[in-house]
């Protein structure tokens, strides 16, 4: 009887054991996952951060080519100078 019950009792625990590594090979498999979602959205997160980078440095263009645009502005006088060398012909 006492061989028949350590027998089972072995059983049991190797069950147990079995049970056990499942859990942690399926804890192992949901940490991966997990590690694998971050690092997809850290490098979401990165690719976001260069275009708003691209678009700021765009923009920066943008302006500065505004800004570089000469601006010529005639003085009332010479206008009104031709004007008058106009009428005298």
């Amino acid at each position: 009887l006492k061989d028949h019950a350590t027998k089972i009792i072995d059983s049991i625990l190797s069950i147990f054991c079995h049970i056990l590594r499942g859990e942690s090979q399926i804890k192992k498999k949901l940490q991966d996952e997990e590690q694998l979602q971050q690092q997809q959205q850290q490098q979401q997160q990165q690719q976001q951060q260069q275009q708003q980078q691209q678009q700021q440095q765009q923009q920066q263009q943008q302006q500065q080519q505004q800004q570089n645009l000469p601006t010529y502005t005639v003085p009332t006088s010479e206008l009104s100078n031709q004007q008058q060398s106009n009428t005298d012909t």
